[in-house]
């Protein structure tokens, strides 16, 4: 395990919210780079957790999902939710992330139809 490795990852996760597809581009970068690097089992289970639970996981369509939110009225953790819960309409949204609730349906249809089509 490289003690840089987790002092970055920790920087990261303190200073950002990440969905569970950026987790997954991050960590698979760093096993790329660091092929010969025997990793701690906490990053071994959450990079197996992110690979098993990420909804999108072409880096270019979570390029252009993360650039569509970023115009959108949802805050940091809207989107980190959204994205990693994946409603089926703003209804099911709603319920799931309840500072939702106070948003347009027809904001929250736009952004699910959006994440559809990238997914």
């Amino acid at each position: 395990m490289l003690h840089s490795d987790d002092d970055d990852w920790k920087a990261a996760a303190i200073k950002s919210t990440h969905n569970t597809s950026e987790v997954y581009f991050i960590l698979k970068s760093k096993k790329e780079l660091h092929k010969q690097v025997s990793y701690s089992k906490v990053f071994e289970d959450t990079f197996s957790y992110v690979t098993r639970f990420a909804k999108i996981k072409d880096l270019e369509a979570t390029k252009s999902l993360q650039a569509f939110l970023e115009k959108t009225s949802l805050s940091l953790e809207e989107r980190a939710q959204i994205m990693n819960l994946c409603p089926k309409d703003s209804k099911e949204a709603k319920k799931l992330i309840t500072s939702l609730e106070s948003k347009a349906d027809v904001e929250i249809e736009s952004i699910i139809n959006e994440i559809n089509l990238l997914k």
